[in-house]
């Protein structure tokens, strides 16, 4: 019973952190105003790093960990940044739904392999119809995609990484996850610091109200995020979890529609609800208790 419902409360992390996904769109075309694509990053790990940083002291919180989680940490914090600044890359170049739609192709990819190789997660009921819902709803999501551009390969590569990251995530779950998050924005924010000075990119833009205010909400927002990520992959499995993860489709598909005047199309919205679909399954974990019952059923009927 504890187990079942760690297992219900990751599932819910889960769809909290694809709900949190989904508004980073919006706050990166409004920092797009003033930032440049990488430094706008920057800025976001900045505010969380301090944040952060400021909590941990004010706990009076150690930041030690051990060597080999400290090591996962910070690859965490390396890929976290990339895939960060590739989906920003992506919404600025591309339109926010097909980005979400190709990250979440990749990440579902990604995960699965991590999954299997690392976890020796096993194929259930409940994965095999959740990745066919999957594959359909991105076939008929993704007839839009067809012509790759910049910002598709940049989002598709960015799922990817999430993906790996994902496993990462799951392997840090023990650990405090402040902790890790205070590891994972410090060289986070080194590493794009160093992005931001190889490639000479403007950092500021202009200066407005409205931008300042977004990039302090995205830096809260970030550290939800995290904590909602540790705690969801501590309790779920990975690939499954990433499938929840792509209910941000959903979320981003009507954020589009109501901010940014991205009109979806009949086969995006029908994409959109067979993935929700095989969110709902993935997160319900029917693949045992259903078999179950149907088998016991059917024994009794042949008696």
């Amino acid at each position: 019973m504890v187990q079942k419902d760690a297992h219900k409360k990751g599932a819910i992390a889960l769809f909290g952190a694809a709900f949190t996904y989904a508004t980073f769109g919006l706050l990166i075309h409004e920092m797009a105003k003033m930032f440049g694509d990488v430094s706008q990053t920057a800025a976001r790990f900045l505010v969380a790093a301090i944040i952060m940083l400021i909590y941990c002291l004010v706990k009076r919180r150690s930041l030690y960990l051990p060597v080999a989680a400290r090591l996962r940490a910070l690859s965490l914090g390396l890929l976290f940044a990339t895939l960060i600044v590739l989906f920003t890359i992506a919404v600025t170049t591309t339109t926010l739904t097909n980005s979400v739609a190709l990250l979440y192709a990749g990440s579902i990819l990604s995960s699965l392999l991590v999954g299997k190789c690392f976890f020796k997660e096993k194929t259930t009921f409940s994965k095999v119809v959740a990745i066919l819902l999957v594959a359909i709803g991105l076939a008929i999501y993704g007839q839009s995609l067809a012509a790759l551009n910049m910002g598709m390969l940049a989002a598709l590569a960015a799922g990817l990484l999430e993906g790996l990251g994902n496993g990462v995530r799951k392997s840090l779950g023990n650990y405090d996850r402040q902790v890790v998050l205070v590891h994972q924005f410090v060289i986070g924010l080194v590493a794009l610091a160093g992005m931001v000075v190889l490639t000479h990119e403007q950092i500021l833009r202009e200066v407005s109200f409205w931008p300042i205010v977004a990039t302090l909400i995205f830096g809260v927002l970030q550290i939800c995020l995290g904590n909602l990520l540790l705690y969801g992959f501590k309790h779920f499995n990975v690939h499954l979890g990433s499938i929840i993860l792509a209910t941000e489709l959903v979320f981003a598909t009507v954020f589009g529609f109501l901010f940014l005047h991205e009109v979806p199309t009949a086969h995006e919205w029908m994409g959109g609800i067979l993935i929700f679909g095989a969110s709902i399954i993935a997160a319900l974990n029917i693949r045992a208790p259903f078999l179950r019952k149907w088998r016991v059923k059917e024994s009794a009927t042949i008696e």
